[in-house]
C-alpha cells in the first residue's frame, strides 16, 4: 500500500529518544491497522528505508492518533511543510504498545529498526 502525506510539526518526543520522526498530516484515518510497519519513504527524489508508527502513544498517555516515520541511515534531511512524502508500507511488525519506561521503548524501537534493515532492500 502507498499513500502520500505532508509533514506536520510534532511534539519532538521521538527526537529526544534518538529516533527523530516525520509526522504526516491527515493520515490518521488511512486504510491500515494501527501499529508499527516496515516501509520505504520517497522524499526529494530519494528513497529511504523507514519504520512507520500509526496510532496513539500510550507510554506518554497521549491519545492523539498520529502517523509518523523514522528514516533509517540518513544524514539530517530538511523536510518542509510543503514537501510531499510518499510512503510504501511493506510489513506489519507489531501493535502499538505501552512501555513502562523510556529505555524499554528505545530498545523496542531499535528492534523495529533492525527488523526493517533485514526486510527492506534499496536499489
Amino acid at each position: 500500500m502507498k499513500f502520500t502525506g505532508t509533514p506536520l510539526q510534532g511534539r519532538g518526543r521521538a527526537r529526544t529518544l534518538g529516533f527523530p520522526t516525520i509526522n504526516l498530516h491527515n493520515l490518521t484515518r488511512a486504510d491500515f491497522e494501527e501499529g508499527v510497519y516496515t516501509a520505504k519513504a520517497f522524499i526529494h527524489h530519494k528513497t529511504f528505508k523507514a519504520v512507520m508508527h500509526c496510532g496513539d502513544a500510550p507510554t506518554f498517555k497521549d491519545k492523539d492518533k498520529t502517523v509518523e516515520i523514522f528514516l533509517l541511515d540518513t544524514p539530517s534531511i530538511t523536510i518542509l511543510p510543503t514537501d510531499r512524502v510518499v510512503v510504501e508500507i511493506f510489513e506489519y511488525l507489531r501493535p502499538v504498545m505501552k512501555f513502562t519506561n523510556k529505555v524499554d521503548l528505545i530498545n523496542q524501537i531499535q528492534k523495529d529498526v533492525d527488523k526493517t534493515e533485514e526486510l527492506i532492500t534499496l536499489p
